[in-house]
């Protein structure tokens, strides 16, 4: 059970970062164009 809890913080973590990083991209992308 605590092996789950820790996947699913991973995963969250994991999730937000990925939130994050996406608009840094976009936004990345616009400046080169």
């Amino acid at each position: 059970m605590k092996f789950f809890t820790f996947y699913i913080i991973l995963y969250l973590e994991s999730f937000t970062l990925f939130l994050s990083i996406i608009p840094y991209f976009l936004t990345n992308d616009k400046f080169s164009d």
